[in-house]
């Protein structure tokens, strides 16, 4: 990404969201796809895809939080 800026939502999804699957060793477990908005690009925040449920709104002060509930307590 050397001279390539990311918004806030790309970096959300390149780094804060690879990092957590990282940190967690959920590398076999969690499949990490990119696309755009999802249909909901108006909701103030990213866009992420979990099993079938999109949640929006997400930002990089409720990341871990969304994390945590929608990734991690679904996998254990």
């Amino acid at each position: 990404y050397q001279g390539h800026h990311l918004d806030w939502r790309e970096q959300l999804r390149e780094f804060y969201v690879r990092e957590a699957i990282k940190t967690n060793n959920l590398e076999d477990k969690v499949e990490l796809k990119g696309t755009t908005c999802l249909g909901h690009c108006a909701s103030g925040g990213a866009n992420l895809k979990v099993e079938d449920e999109v949640v929006e709104g997400i930002t990089k002060e409720n990341f871990n939080e969304f994390f945590q509930e929608k990734v991690l307590n679904q996998l254990s």
